[in-house]
């Protein structure tokens, strides 16, 4: 074999699985979903399957039901940084629904290093 075929087939073997592997970086989906919050999961069995909220909420409800919301933020690179944060509402102790909360885009890609990026609100 000639030796710039043989350095040819070499890097094919090389990047190959390389570029593959690079090509499915991005795909990440959340780990909050319908199957991994199922309604009725009590608290004790999010808290193992997720860890501590970093945030969270309760009251009653004039019907004196205990409701609760838990927080948990996600992070993925889809053209850029995006946070994505998720509501898990409990009543009496037990999963009643999951929220996700629109995607935000706190962190711009500036020469090599990330930015967090704060929007203003325009008064009327």
């Amino acid at each position: 074999m000639k030796p710039i075929m043989k350095i040819k087939m070499t890097l094919l073997w090389i990047l190959g699985p390389m570029i593959l592997l690079l090509g499915c970086a991005s795909t990440k989906t959340s780990k909050f979903n319908s199957m991994s919050v199922p309604m009725g999961m009590d608290k004790k069995e999010v808290l193992a399957k997720f860890g501590s909220p970093y945030k969270s909420g309760y009251y009653k409800d004039t019907n004196q039901v205990f409701r609760e919301d838990w927080y948990y933020k996600e992070n993925f690179y889809i053209h850029g940084w995006v946070d994505v944060i998720n509501i898990i509402h409990f009543e009496n102790g037990k999963v009643v629904s999951l929220e996700p909360l629109p995607e935000k885009q706190p962190y711009l890609i500036e020469a090599n290093r990330e930015v967090e990026v704060k929007t203003r609100e325009k008064k009327p």
